[in-house]
């Protein structure tokens, strides 16, 4: 919405057309309030949204999209059905493997990054599951997932998401 508030043009183009969307740099302030972790919408610029009369999961982002703030509220983990917080907790390790598993560039410090935060989920992954308002399990939890996913990791490192893109369809 921040975004297609300033386009000139139809908001579904956004869309339809990644390069349209990565080239927009207006758009309102815009703030995240976090309700679900592993989506990487803490601090990245990225969109996904699902048209449900076409079953289609677009994704989208751009310079325009960075959050001016963000809130993340650890008790919001507490609300979180089991299922779908496994769930979280597998995209952020699947967003960080996306990043890490490409061919060896000797980008070391991105390799100790992504292992560090695959290894810090993998290390909270029963605690929050066990229980979810153990604070710092969601707290080490809502880092990671932000970690994962904030364009950090990739920085330097080749990938092309495409096992992301399979699950989407």
């Amino acid at each position: 919405v921040a975004l297609a508030s300033l386009y000139d043009g139809n908001a579904l183009d956004l869309l339809s057309n990644r390069r349209i969307a990565s080239s927009q740099t207006k758009a309102l302030p815009l703030a995240t309030i976090v309700t679900l972790p592993a989506t990487g919408s803490e601090m990245n610029s990225g969109a996904v949204i699902t048209r449900k009369e076409t079953q289609e999961k677009l994704g989208m982002g751009g310079p325009g999209l960075f959050p001016d703030f963000s809130i993340l509220d650890l008790q919001v983990i507490q609300s979180i059905p089991q299922r779908q917080l496994a769930n979280g907790i597998t995209d952020a390790f699947t967003h960080v493997l996306e990043q890490y598993m490409t061919y060896p560039i000797e980008a070391f410090l991105q390799d100790r990054f992504a292992e560090s935060i695959m290894q810090t989920l993998i290390e909270i992954a029963p605690r929050i599951m066990k229980n979810p308002a153990d604070y710092e399990a969601a707290a080490n939890l809502m880092w990671s997932c932000t970690m994962a996913l904030n364009g950090l990791i990739q920085k330097g490192v080749p990938g092309d998401w495409a096992i992301h893109a399979m699950g989407h369809e």
